[in-house]
């Protein structure tokens, strides 16, 4: 909560802000007032000396005019006028000229009578000047005022049609006669003079200076009126504020102003100053509108004002800063209070839960003092070892009556005591397990408590029952060693058991792997849970066929059985230098699959393949359980279940592939691993006249030996799958590849390259990092050009793991293919999941299709159903243009095998690449329009379906009621084909043949459905009669190739 010290210094900090807030009032106030009064008395004085200056010019200006009239004056005294009126005017003229801005001089007799004047001709009409009545007052004016040079207020003049301030004087001739002098200043010329005295070129245009006489009259203004009737303006009286100022003052030669000027039409307020002219009943002023003097003193505090109130700003800033961390001190001050106070609550109350949570604990606590006395006994412990005294009764007592009372529970007992006499004079910690005689297993903590400089203050010990714990770690042991699922030992027990056994030089020794067959198939089809029924069922029976299935192997005539994963187990058999028992108990665990199993209900009939291998001398684990999987491997390849010893011949073949893995192993140490191509030919369907591409090629990997002979492929890709060399070899292929791609791309061939890849390797963790280095080794190869073949035979397709690698590939810019489609697992299912971009249809499809009508079906139907699912075709093996030009017929556009080039060393490609036209003359023809079309295939491909159908009894009712109509053979596919074809074929040999051949194979067709007893001897005449249809077909489709028939020989392609 706030304190009065917090009180006191909120209050003194407010304190002062209100002072230096006051002050600084204060201070900008008497600024702003000294700023207004010095700027009123710095334009005041400005006006001053501008209204002086006015006046000084403006009375030199008069007087210079009262001494040409006076002169005049002297001259008419000396001689009469009206004896020579021209020479009166000459004179008048010389002195307009000797006088600027004079409008006119005139000489007036007494009477008002115009004797002579600048303004007129010397022979002009007499004016009299008494018909103006303000011309007339001026003329009394001057008579009232002999000798003195008078001035009247602006008039227009009757002479010269201008504005004008008159001027005059009175004098007398040589005989008394009376004259009048009277001139007339032009006002614009006395504006100018005005204009011309402005002394401040940095004041506002708004400055005015003027002369005004008493009765209000303007005799001059700078500047003019911008609005309204000149004339008007001069010629009529003022009475704002100068005239105010000039009647307030009529004795002041000087004076100030202020108020709005009614000649101003904006009605603004204006100061000014005022000076009288001596000798002139005239006024001079200068005045300015009020708001410049603001706007001066504005400019002139402003940056001043506006630092005051940032200072302000700052100041308040500051004061809000100040109180919020007075604030959050307080808050803080009071949180600390609180928890100080909390804390020490808390404390009393840990200490108190602390001795309640020691003596509840299932473990016990004993604190010894440095004397050996108890400071502290849980209950825990007190209960635990079953003392009946309370624990505070134990407090003060020495260790040795302590142990006197807990002695008896001991297992050994007297080596307890001793253990516990040398912890307490070596003050070390210590960990032990106590043995109890009722059989609870405690774990006893001995550690020793020291004070800061290390000395002994005494000693803690803390026991807990880890009987269930010790429990739980033999069964922790138990699950290790063995199959949860089954509660056979798993494949670590079995390995460190065969290691332990041939490690000991043990002989008569056989090992066995047992494989379920289709195991994948049945858990796919009854699920897991069914398929892990199955897998304890059969574990059952294998213990059951063996002596004594235990770990105790060691012993003679007893056999360890074990599974080592999945559907696989495995077994050690004692044989005692006897073959024909290892035949014995193949045969009763054979036997023993053939009973059917009964998974809830459902009987399953399940077999086992079983490779054993016999211990010779000197084979370490590894050789066996090679030679065992081997020994499986040819049971699996004989047809399955049945058992297969290991043999010479199977060692022979062992030997072989080992040769091979180190002969890979040095020709990839040596660089003697080289890439052959074979480029895959494009028909392009959607060009005019079908042109043909190449923009793809497949990199075969080839193996040069010691002595330079080149070897396919072929010869060792049975161990490429290796874990040994399988990731090296892939490393090596598609950094390899990458770089032919970047020298063909550099060079302007854009090609895309296919390498085939272990499956081994595809499905390693490494394998996209070895991807993403290629690429990163070759930033500028492009998107999409490097290929990935994978054999669908050789990976699980079905699998997660090759989805989303595949998956990622894409992603890479990497594309994905399946090679030797169809001749593996790969199904529709996986096709449309999988995000391949090509698959390979096998070469045994491709070499029988003009005489298999299945491998027409089936390459048909697989070429279709991946054009659905937006998937490209290549087509391997195609080795004559024939087998080409039904290919591109049906839609498999792109085309690789011996008709289009053999594999040859990737340096070879780009000439190749610029003479293929010339060596493949054939190509020019493929997909040009010939009798050969979609429509034939699909006619051609329905024949055998529906024969297939037919003979198999597949063939539904109405499919059969088609056939017995005696226009069956017009209204089928082929039967469609060969009437669109009739004009084109005309009555040629090889068309008529096929007409009669398809009308007899129509025939018998119906006489076989009518028939039944006649069947079986009209089979094969269907079946004949259907192959000559299909080669009298090929025979008049292709003919147009014929010229361009080539006979290659078949070989191998990798």
């Amino acid at each position: 909560m706030p304190t009065l010290q917090d009180s006191r210094l909120r209050t003194q900090t407010l304190l002062v802000f209100t002072t230096v807030m006051v002050a600084l009032i204060a201070g900008t106030s008497w600024y702003l007032m000294a700023a207004w009064n010095a700027q009123k008395h710095n334009t005041a004085q400005q006006l001053t000396d501008t209204t002086q200056l006015t006046r000084v010019a403006v009375r030199n200006h008069l007087v210079r005019y009262a001494q040409a009239l006076d002169f005049l004056g002297e001259q008419i005294q000396t001689a009469d006028p009206t004896h020579d009126p021209a020479a009166a005017r000459a004179m008048l003229l010389n002195v307009q000229h000797a006088l600027h801005g004079l409008d006119a001089l005139n000489l007036v007799a007494a009477d008002g009578r115009l004797l002579a004047s600048t303004a007129l001709p010397a022979q002009g009409p007499d004016a009299d000047l008494n018909a103006k009545p303000q011309l007339r007052a001026f003329l009394a004016d001057l008579r009232a005022h002999p000798g003195q040079m008078r001035l009247w207020h602006p008039i227009l003049s009757p002479l010269t049609q201008t504005l004008v301030v008159h001027i005059g004087r009175a004098v007398t001739g040589p005989q008394g006669v009376r004259f009048y002098l009277v001139g007339g200043l032009s006002v614009a010329t006395e504006n100018a003079l005005y204009r011309s005295l402005l002394p401040y070129r940095g004041w506002s245009q708004d400055l005015q200076l003027g002369v005004q006489d008493e009765h209000g009259y303007w005799y001059g203004r700078w500047p003019l009126p911008s609005k309204g009737d000149l004339n008007a303006f001069f010629t009529t009286p003022h009475s704002g504020a100068i005239h105010q100022a000039i009647a307030a003052h009529p004795a002041s030669l000087r004076g100030v102003i202020a108020g709005a000027l009614n000649a101003d039409a904006s009605g603004q307020p204006y100061v000014g100053a005022f000076r009288r002219l001596e000798g002139f009943p005239l006024v001079a002023f200068a005045v300015l509108p009020r708001a410049e003097l603001r706007a001066a003193w504005w400019s002139q505090v402003r940056m001043p004002l506006a630092a005051t109130a940032a200072v302000a700003v700052a100041l308040t800033s500051l004061l809000f800063w100040s109180l919020a961390i007075q604030r959050r001190w307080v808050r803080e001050a009071q949180t600390l209070l609180r928890q100080a106070e909390q804390a020490a609550t808390e404390r009393g109350q840990a200490a108190e839960q602390f001795i309640r949570i020691l003596n509840d604990l299932p473990s016990g606590v004993l604190v010894f003092a440095s004397d050996g006395r108890v400071q502290y006994c849980s209950g825990g412990f007190a209960r635990m070892l079953g003392i009946a005294a309370h624990p505070r009764e134990l407090i003060g007592r020495t260790w040795r009556a302590i142990w006197d009372l807990v002695e008896p529970l001991h297992v050994g007992g007297r080596d307890a005591l001793a253990q516990v006499k040398v912890l307490f004079h070596e003050h070390q910690s210590a960990i032990d397990e106590v043995w109890l005689t009722d059989g609870r297993v405690m774990l006893r903590h001995y550690h020793p408590l020291l004070d800061k400089q290390g000395h002994s203050i005494g000693a803690m010990w803390t026991i807990q029952e880890v009987t269930e714990q010790k429990r739980q770690e033999d069964q922790i042991r138990q699950l290790a060693a063995r199959d949860p699922l089954t509660g056979l030992p798993n494949r670590r027990t079995f390995e460190a058991l065969l290691e332990a056994t041939l490690h000991s030089n043990r002989s008569g020794l056989a090992l066995g792997i047992a494989d379920l067959d289709d195991f994948k198939t049945i858990n796919d089809r009854l699920g897991h849970a069914a398929g892990d029924i199955l897998l304890r069922e059969v574990s059952t029976r294998l213990a059951r066929v063996l002596r004594r299935s235990n770990p105790s192997f060691q012993q003679r005539g007893v056999d360890f059985l074990a599974r080592i994963g999945g559907d696989e187990f495995a077994m050690l058999l004692h044989h005692d230098q006897d073959p024909a028992r290892l035949q014995r108990v193949a045969g009763r665990i054979m036997t023993a699959m053939r009973e059917p199993f009964d998974l809830d209900g459902q009987l399953l009939s399940v077999r086992l393949s079983l490779g054993l291998a016999v211990r010779t001398a000197t084979e370490d684990a590894q050789t066996l359980m090679r030679q065992a999987d081997m020994a499986l491997y040819a049971a699996k390849a004989a047809g399955r279940n049945q058992a297969r010893v290991f043999s010479a011949e199977m060692q022979a073949a062992m030997d072989r592939r080992e040769a091979w893995v180190a002969a890979i192993e040095q020709a990839l140490q040596e660089r003697r691993l080289e890439l052959f191509v074979q480029p895959i030919l494009h028909v392009r369907a959607d060009s005019p006249g079908h042109s043909c591409i190449v923009t793809q090629a497949e990199a075969l990997l080839r193996l040069r030996d010691a002595q330079g002979q080149v070897h396919a492929a072929a010869a060792f890709e049975f161990v490429l799958d290796d874990a040994r060399i399988t990731a090296r070899v892939g490393r090596w292929v598609l950094d390899e590849a990458a770089g032919w791609l970047a020298r063909w791309n550099a060079g302007g061939q854009t090609l895309s390259l296919a390498v085939n890849i272990s499956p081994r390797h595809f499905l390693s963790a490494p394998f996209l990092d070895d991807v993403r280095k290629v690429l990163q080794s070759h930033p500028d190869l492009p998107e999409q050009s490097l290929v990935l073949e994978l054999t669908e035979r050789g990976t699980m397709l079905g699998s997660d793991t090759v989805r989303a690698r595949i998956e990622a590939c894409r992603l890479l810019g990497v594309q994905v293919s399946l090679d030797d489609f169809g001749t593996g697992n790969a199904s529709l299912t996986h096709l449309q999941d999988l995000a391949v971009s090509t698959i390979k249809i096998d070469r045994r499809f491709i070499r029988d299709i003009l005489q298999d009508a299945k491998d027409l079906s089936i390459t048909y139907g697989m070429v279709h159903t991946a054009q659905m699912l937006g998937v490209r075709v290549v087509a391997e093996g195609v080795e004559t243009p024939e087998q080409a030009q039904v290919l591109v017929a049906m839609g498999c556009v792109h085309l690789q095998g011996y008709v289009v080039a053999q594999p040859m060393p990737a340096a070879e490609l780009t000439g190749w690449l610029r003479q293929w036209p010339q060596l493949l003359p054939w190509a020019a023809d493929l997909g040009r329009p010939n009798a050969l079309g979609p429509d034939g295939i699909e006619a051609i491909v329905s024949l055998g379906t529906n024969l297939r159908l037919l003979l198999t009894g597949s063939l539904d009712a109405v499919a059969r009621e088609q056939l017995l109509a005696p226009d069956a053979h017009l209204r089928c596919g082929l039967g469609q084909w060969c009437l669109r074809h009739d004009g084109r074929f005309g009555h040629s040999p090889g068309f008529l043949r096929l007409t009669q051949q398809h009308l007899e194979l129509h025939a018998r067709t119906r006489q076989w459905i009518e028939h039944v007893n006649e069947r079986v001897a009209l089979e094969p005449q269907l079946q004949a009669l259907s192959e000559a249809v299909r080669q009298s077909f090929w025979e008049l489709a292709l003919r147009t190739q014929a010229s361009a028939v080539f006979v290659f020989q078949s070989g191998e392609e990798a």
